[in-house]
C-alpha cells in the first residue's frame, strides 16, 4: 500500500461535473452493467500497448464513454507536491488485459485531498461476463492495486 496516499472511493458512471462556484462534485448515471444488442466489426489487438499474450485476441469495440472518479488523499498536505505515477487497464472476464493507460496523479503543495477524473472513450469488449477497470498507484519500484471497479457486460448478439 502506499504510505503516502490513499484511495479514498472510485465511481464508474456515465459523467460527472464539477460546479465551478462550490466545487461541487456531481456524479451521473453510475454504471454496473452494460446491455448490449448488436456489435460491430471484430477487430484484433494489435496496438503498440498490447503485450504478447494479447496478440491475436479478437475484440470489439464499442462506441461507449464513461468516467472513472475517484478520490485521494494524503497523510501530509503540507509537504511539496506529490506525483505519483499509476495505471489503469480494462481486463476481460477471462483476466485478458484489453487496455491498459498511464497517468499521473499530481497533488499541488498544500493540498490533502485530490479528486481524479479519467474519461474513457470507446470499450474492447470479447466476452458476455464481469470486466474490471483495475487502478494501481506505484509504490516505490512496485505497482499496487488500490481500486477494482467491475462492469458487468451482457452480449445478445454474437461477436
Amino acid at each position: 500500500m502506499n504510505k503516502k496516499i490513499e484511495h479514498i472511493w472510485s465511481v464508474l458512471c456515465s459523467n460527472s461535473s464539477v460546479d465551478i462556484d462550490t466545487n461541487s462534485l456531481s456524479i451521473f448515471n453510475v454504471v454496473e452493467q452494460l446491455n448490449i444488442q448488436s456489435i460491430p466489426k471484430v477487430v484484433s489487438l494489435h496496438n503498440n500497448n498490447s503485450s504478447p499474450k494479447e496478440a491475436g485476441q479478437e475484440s470489439s469495440v464499442i462506441p461507449v464513454t464513461f468516467e472513472i472518479v475517484s478520490l485521494f488523499q494524503r497523510q501530509d498536505p503540507e509537504a511539496d507536491k506529490l506525483l505519483n505515477d499509476a495505471i489503469l487497464a480494462l481486463i476481460d472476464p477471462r483476466g485478458k488485459i484489453l487496455k491498459e493507460n498511464n497517468f499521473q496523479i499530481v497533488f499541488p503543495k498544500g493540498s490533502k485531498r485530490l479528486r481524479f477524473r479519467t474519461k474513457l472513450g470507446g470499450m474492447p469488449i470479447t466476452i458476455s461476463g464481469e470486466y474490471r477497470f483495475i487502478l494501481k498507484v506505484k509504490t516505490g519500484k512496485d505497482f499496487h492495486e488500490m481500486s477494482r471497479l467491475p462492469l458487468d457486460v451482457k452480449i445478445e448478439a454474437k461477436i
